[in-house]
């Protein structure tokens, strides 16, 4: 699985702030997009990654991070 390759370029945008810890409405603020779009987006990336929820999102990008190191 390669992320980067799948995600557009806001969506990653908007994984890695949600890897920060931040809501969806400090991402729609830190964007300047609404806080629908941003879940608008996570939903793509959800579907994309082929998870459910933000936890599994972001673990899924950690896990393909520590795998680009090796």
């Amino acid at each position: 699985m390669d992320i980067k390759l799948r995600l557009t370029q806001r969506e990653k945008q908007i994984l890695e702030l949600l890897c920060e810890g931040k809501t969806n409405s400090q991402i729609a603020r830190n964007l300047q997009i609404s806080p629908k779009t941003v879940e608008s987006n996570l939903t793509r990336v959800y579907r994309k990654l082929g998870v459910n929820n933000r936890t599994a999102a972001v673990a899924a990008y950690f896990v393909e991070l520590n795998r680009e190191k090796n």
